[in-house]
Parts: structure tokens; sequence; C-alpha cells
């Protein structure tokens, strides 16, 4: 739902005004930053790298235990 409302914030500021066009990079620039993280924290969700989303034989384990 991030990244669609990231999208359409995007295609809002193409519609602003040739004389706001840097108020529309602004936008663009924030928009695509928020997307990025929205698809990052999505990405480590998947992996199952969060302990409070995974289970503990599930979870994602960068080293052996002993």
């Amino acid at each position: 739902m991030v990244i669609i409302g990231a999208m359409l914030g995007l295609l809002a500021s193409a519609f602003l005004p040739s004389d706001a066009m840097p108020d529309a990079w602004r936008v663009t620039y924030y928009a695509e930053a928020i997307a990025l993280w929205a698809f990052g924290v999505a990405w480590m969700v998947a992996g199952k790298y969060f302990s409070l989303v995974v289970d503990e034989d599930e979870a994602l384990q960068l080293f052996e235990k002993t």
C-alpha cells in the first residue's frame, strides 16, 4: 500500500504546473525514497529477517549455532 501511495504521489506531481517544477522534483525524491524503504522492509520480512514476524526455527541465521 505504501508503494502504491508513493506511485500515486509521483503521478500527481506530473500534473503540477511548470512553474512548480522544483516542487515536483522534491515530491519525486520523497516518493521514491519512501517506496524504496517500503520495498526494503518487505524484502526483509519475506526473507524472515525480523524475529517479530517469524518463528525461531524459521529465522534467518547468518552463523551456525553450536
